[in-house]
């Protein structure tokens, strides 16, 4: 490992083309998601089989669509209001979660990353995560650090994910993506997901952010009756 890189990313994805031919059309509804290894790179299918592992966090309320090889998943109504406030893309901020932890609440590397965007502990604190197992926090998390980074590399998205796997340390000590594979595979995988998507969110303007780290959070407030509040 190179200084206070972290091993990231639990999934290798399949590019596109290959996702495009493997997905079924739609999947329906409460059908589970599994994926398996096959070439060198991680297939997802709704369709039971032999060698098919269930991909966590997917226990149901999804689609599949062969020109959409991001999943839906239960956090999307969450992901889509934090694209609002952050000025990442609600595409970028769910690439990453899958690359990094396959959408597992308690996903923890070897290095001590932690949660769905796999925060480092240092980052979580700096942003104000109190628990980086609950997804929420973890999300808003990972989003803002997102924005801070696009913001820091005037929205390069390939130094922002060289800096999100690798810290900023390393990206500024070689002058740009530092020369690990890890890091490498890790931007492909990311890019291969985006499919050309936008990685700045419906906020993002031609001035540059001034929300990133210094923007407030926003508070999950859980309700008795199950349904959450979110509080800025």
């Amino acid at each position: 490992m190179h200084g206070a890189r972290r091993r990231s990313g639990l999934l290798t994805i399949a590019p596109l083309a290959i996702l495009a031919v493997l997905f079924p059309p739609r999947a329906r509804a409460g059908d589970a998601l599994y994926y398996k290894e096959e070439g060198g790179a991680i297939v997802f299918t709704n369709v039971r089989g032999s060698g098919l592992q269930p991909l966590p966090g997917f226990s149901g309320r999804r689609e599949i669509t062969a020109v959409n090889a991001l999943p839906s998943t239960p956090y999307d109504r969450f992901i889509e209001y934090l694209a609002t406030k952050t000025a990442v893309s609600a595409d970028l901020i769910k690439a990453v979660a899958l690359v990094e932890s396959g959408f597992t609440e308690t996903a923890r590397s070897p290095k001590g990353a932690l949660g769905l965007m796999q925060l480092m502990p240092a980052t979580a604190r700096r942003y104000g995560v109190t628990n980086p197992f609950d997804p929420h926090e973890n999300l808003q998390a990972g989003a803002r650090h997102l924005g801070s980074l696009l913001d820091r590399y005037d929205g390069d998205l390939t130094l922002t994910l060289a800096a999100y796997n690798a810290g900023s340390g390393a990206v500024r000590r070689y002058g740009g993506v530092p020369p690990y594979r890890e890091t490498r595979d890790y931007i492909r995988k990311i890019r291969d997901l985006l499919g050309g998507r936008a990685a700045a969110g419906p906020k993002a303007s031609s001035e540059r952010r001034t929300r990133g780290a210094s923007s407030s959070p926003v508070r999950v407030v859980y309700k008795d009756d199950g349904t959450i509040a979110l509080v800025n």
